[in-house]
């Protein structure tokens, strides 16, 4: 029996472990590239007192709760940021595995993953969405296009949005490299126009291009769809947000980082979006 074989808890299991390693280095990416440091060198130490962290201290979720989430050298704190994003990511590939189960499409929704947790962290941190992430996601999100199909949105059946186009005997790879084409130039074209307009009658910037960038990678990575009900997850969540968080001040004045929602509303879109617009359009008869 081979490893494709295996039942799908085994392959949970194994996507959760994986998750809980790829956190821990999610946690380096998130921590050293605000500063500027390198994400290689040097190895893991603590920002303290730069003691080296040994391997064994560097074990995802257990080594924080062995130490008490300090450093063994000089005891100072490490922020709990670090176990709630190796926690966060192990749970995540769990998820994908237990709905895509094994293949070409768990391996690029775990890559997505990766890949939007440090711009939700960075963002929230120093308000800035690294295109040194974006990009080559957005490189990722098309080559994704070639191992598995992607029509939510494109159905190439009568009535689909693929057949409307035109795609309806076009090979599944087409129409998907289609609907990532779609996705990124609505997703980073609908922010971009959003952002001038908001400048234009506010006089002042609302929209940062690093927000455009980002939705170019999630759109060309989901499609159009699931693009549009990203940017309403995000929204709707950003008002609530920032309408509590403002506290009485003039919630025009308040900002709140955009990316977080946005990375929000990429991973619910990407595990439970087609369900969800399922769901709204059974309402709908």
């Amino acid at each position: 029996m081979g490893l494709t074989d295996a039942p799908l808890a085994v392959w949970i299991i194994i996507s959760a472990l994986l998750g809980l390693v790829i956190g821990s280095f999610l946690n380096v990416v998130i921590y050293r590239w605000p500063i500027g440091e390198s994400i290689v060198f040097p190895g893991s130490h603590c920002g303290s007192c730069n003691a080296k962290v040994l391997p064994y201290d560097n074990i995802p979720v257990v080594s924080y709760l062995v130490l008490g989430g300090k450093c063994r050298s000089c005891r100072a704190p490490f922020s709990i940021r670090y176990p709630a994003v190796e926690l966060l990511t192990g749970a995540l590939f769990a998820i994908a595995a237990a709905i895509d189960g094994p293949g070409w499409k768990l391996v690029f929704d775990c890559l997505f993953i990766a890949m939007v947790i440090p711009l939700v962290f960075i963002d929230a941190a120093v308000r800035l969405l690294p295109a040194v992430i974006t990009v080559p996601g957005l490189g990722i999100a098309l080559l994704s296009c070639f191992f598995f199909p992607k029509l939510v949105g494109m159905s190439q059946k009568m009535g689909g949005g693929g057949f409307v186009l035109g795609l309806g005997t076009s090979p599944d790879w087409y129409a998907s490299l289609v609907n990532a084409a779609a996705g990124a130039t609505l997703g980073g074209g609908l922010l971009f126009v959003l952002g001038i307009a908001y400048e234009i009658v506010r006089k002042r910037e609302g929209m940062g291009l690093g927000d455009v960038s980002m939705m170019c990678f999630v759109g060309a990575y989901l499609g159009w769809e699931l693009t549009l009900l990203t940017i309403l997850i995000a929204s709707v969540a950003g008002s609530v947000v920032g309408v509590v968080a403002a506290r009485g001040r003039r919630i025009d004045e308040f900002q709140v980082p955009f990316g977080v929602f946005l990375g929000v509303g990429a991973v619910v879109s990407m595990l439970a979006g087609s369900r969800m617009i399922g769901w709204y359009l059974g309402l709908m008869q």
